[in-house]
């Protein structure tokens, strides 16, 4: 019985083997005898079936060099099928350790393989499975990835599938080789060209029962769509939605599969056309059985979130969710792993997503999401990503003074503005963390004072100017600092302090055409210099009473509004009056109501600012006036 028959499969007989020296003694029998074709294709088969299963063997053949010692039996016999075979399949193994991966790039061992593929192709499948594997091996290391790509190994392996795709072990190896590969898109869009999605659809179909195609066929599948949404979309057409939902199904016990399937089906998904065909397919069931099957694996749970969380950015998909019990299984395993920063964000986002739908929403709350993602905020408070995903969870959730409540209860505030605070870089997480405590505060006036102390007003007006260039962040900021200060005269006192109304304006002079912006500008301005229309009453009859103090921080709000240039504002107002209208509003109420509130700041404000809050009333008063007979004309 040969030393291969012994080791082969078998762990503890490798591990054995290794111990009495086996790797050193194959090594020398193939220095010593490199020309014996019997010596160097049996040694190569007995030293890849010792170092399949051993890493400890794999360490020994790292320290002893054993890569460049196969490489040189590959030269030396190009073109005897069975020791390129043997030879490939024992440098496969070698390279699984990045010292011989190196070692072995360093002898050209990457021409070695592609002339076996290329020589003995349709000499059996010996050769192209052992040349595929070793090519993966080697296309691990990012340098080997960019000179196979350079010497052609995609159209090399292209002709692997075109003879031999309908051998599982061919397909697999071939498929699995084309992952590494595929990492930029120029050689993404050259795949592609080669017609790379219709075979690979084709061999995912024909191979459907084998979960060793399917891993490796998806692997390579998403990653030529990842982040190429139009080929995400051709894949999607060419079948491949089809195929991915089968296999999640077929191979739901064998975790390996699921977790790359999981992916692929995440990247095929970023369009909502694709996003109604995979849900049509079973896909958001499909997704949702995989966590409930696999609660303490964290790579099928992260890859799963994410491929839920873009279906459910779909909103139509929201009923099948609710029907699967997404919410709770996702709310489920983001609990299980809160050490786990990638289940943590994908959670998080599917969670965002889901709970658009109130209904979902409270069912969320309901599953325990709040405490969930409270504490994977505070978990990773670092990880900008998860915060920014747990923050937009959050906002989406408060969709009632309930869930506001059970948020803040928790410490949910004060963990977004910590956040806001930690990661003003990052302009998704300023968008998404405005975002958060706009809701959370809105007619909410414990949950105003609770922001104001945990320094929200100041973490939101930082967000603000460290993002210039983000519309979205303006809009959002402008809305929390706006619901921050509503009917709350200590919260406007504090979004002046900081700076709040001269940001809100530098946003609306920036984003002039942005309605969203303008829309959520002015809303602000409006609730930091207008009071509500009983302390209007009692400040109008203080003035006359002479107790000017009693008029409140609203006329400070206003003032300071009056220290900066607003000649942008005019042209502004007129956009957001005539959405004011489109929208069957009262007509310019809102500006009526900001010019109340000047008027009562004007008698009560510092004399050093009262030029300037006048010129700001009649600037506001005129073009009150001047919009509100052009659209009477106009309507």
């Amino acid at each position: 019985m040969t030393l291969s028959a012994l080791t082969a499969g078998n762990y503890g007989a490798q591990v054995l083997a290794g111990r009495l020296g086996a790797v050193s003694a194959v090594l020398a029998a193939l220095r010593a005898n490199g020309e014996h074709l019997g010596v160097c294709e049996n040694g190569c088969a007995a030293l890849a079936d010792l170092l399949s299963l051993a890493p400890e063997n794999k360490d020994k053949g790292a320290q002893l060099e054993a890569s460049v010692v196969v490489v040189g039996v590959l030269r030396a016999h190009p073109g005897l099928a069975t020791v390129q075979a043997a030879g490939c399949r024992a440098l496969w193994r070698l390279c699984e350790h990045p010292d011989s991966c190196a070692q072995a790039l360093s002898c050209d061992a990457l021409d070695c393989v592609l002339h076996a593929l290329t020589r003995h192709q349709a000499s059996g499948q010996g050769v192209p499975v052992g040349a595929c594997r070793a090519l993966r091996a080697l296309c691990e290391d990012t340098l080997g990835a960019q000179r196979a790509d350079k010497a052609g190994a995609l159209r090399h392996l292209m002709s692997v599938l075109q003879l031999h795709g309908d051998s599982a072990p061919c397909a697999e190896a071939a498929l699995g080789a084309f992952a590494p590969l595929v990492v930029d898109p120029a050689s993404k869009k050259r795949l592609v060209a080669l017609g790379f999605l219709d075979k690979a659809v084709a061999l995912l179909r024909l191979h459907a029962a084998d979960a060793a195609v399917a891993e490796a066929g998806f692997a390579a599948l998403g990653n030529v769509v990842f982040r190429e949404q139009d080929t995400a979309d051709a894949a999607a057409q060419a079948g491949a939605l089809a195929v991915a939902v089968t296999a999640l199904r077929s191979h739901l016990r064998h975790p390996p599969t699921v977790v790359n399937v999981c992916a692929a089906l995440g990247n095929l998904c970023g369009s909502s056309y694709s996003q109604g065909r995979a849900a049509g397919l079973g896909a958001v069931e499909a997704l949702t059985a995989c966590l409930a099957e696999h609660p303490g694996h964290p790579g099928v749970l992260e890859n799963g979130c994410a491929a839920l969380g873009n279906l459910a950015a779909h909103t139509p998909n929201h009923e099948r969710a609710s029907g699967a019990g997404s919410v709770e299984a996702v709310t489920q395993a983001l609990g299980r792993h809160l050490k786990h920063p990638g289940v943590c964000e994908n959670a998080c986002a599917a969670l965002g997503n889901l709970c658009v739908s109130p209904t979902l929403a409270a069912r969320a709350v309901d599953a325990g999401a709040v405490d969930a993602v409270v504490d994977a905020l505070g978990q990773h408070a670092q990880h900008a990503a998860v915060c920014e995903r747990g923050a937009a969870a959050l906002r989406n959730m408060c969709s009632s003074f309930e869930t506001q409540a059970a948020v803040a209860s928790r410490g949910g505030i004060q963990v977004v503005v910590a956040a806001l605070k930690l990661h003003v870089e990052s302009a998704g997480m300023c968008e998404r963390g405005c975002a958060a405590l706009g809701n959370l505060v809105f007619k909410n006036p414990a949950n105003q004072a609770l922001a104001a102390d945990a320094g929200g007003v100041e973490a939101v007006v930082a967000a603000m100017k460290a993002q210039p260039k983000s519309a979205a962040v303006a809009e959002r900021g402008a809305a929390a600092l706006g619901n921050l200060g509503a009917k709350n005269t200590l919260n406007q006192a504090r979004v002046g302090a900081a700076g709040g109304i001269e940001t809100i304006v530098d946003s609306l002079a920036r984003f002039q055409d942005h309605a969203g912006v303008q829309e959520q500008g002015f809303r602000a301005l409006r609730n930091l210099s207008a009071l509500d229309d009983a302390t209007i009453t009692a400040a109008e009859e203080a003035k006359e009473q002479g107790k000017a103090a009693a008029a409140g921080v609203g006329a400070q709000a206003a003032a300071a509004a009056g220290r900066f240039g607003m000649s942008a504002i005019p042209a502004a107002l007129r956009a957001y009056v005539a959405k004011l209208r489109a929208e069957h509003e009262r007509g310019c109420a809102p500006l009526s109501h900001m010019l109340k509130s000047l008027d009562v700041a004007f008698g009560t404000a510092d004399s050093a600012v009262l030029t300037e809050v006048e010129a700001l009333r009649a600037r506001v008063k005129n073009a009150v006036e001047t919009i509100d007979s052009a659209s009477r004309a106009e309507f």
